[in-house]
């Protein structure tokens, strides 16, 4: 099961929160369908905070990818905050660094966005 929480910080920034579980079925699609929603409001500045994410697999992590490329594609910026150490572990192993930025607090995650200092 996966919570997904909004909320705008400086005004253009949407955090999403993410509670539970990122994996194959109807959680991906869910988190597909937040970022259309977000990119057809001219929201394209994202942080997605997963302090609360439990587990996320292959899946999931294919998932953030692809918002990741459609929110760079509508001329915004998508960035990882707060990361569990088991999710970290995954997201080092599979080197999505490369790919997000991903920030030690939300709020470094949204500074980077924001233009300000990056962590």
């Amino acid at each position: 099961m996966l919570d997904i929480q909004k909320s705008v910080i400086d005004g253009d920034i949407l955090v999403i929160a993410m509670v539970g579980r990122l994996a194959l079925g109807r959680e991906c699609q869910q988190v597909e369908w937040t970022i259309d929603e977000l990119l057809a409001a001219g929201r394209p500045k994202v942080v997605v905070d997963l302090a609360a994410l439990d587990y996320m697999d292959s899946t999931g992590i294919g998932i953030l990818v692809t918002c990741c490329g459609r929110i760079e594609a509508a001329g915004g910026q998508m960035r990882l905050a707060a990361v569990n150490p088991k999710i970290a572990d995954l997201l080092r192993v599979t080197k999505l660094s490369r790919v997000i930025g991903i920030y030690p607090t939300v709020a470094e995650a949204v500074a980077s966005v924001s233009g300000g200092p990056a962590a």
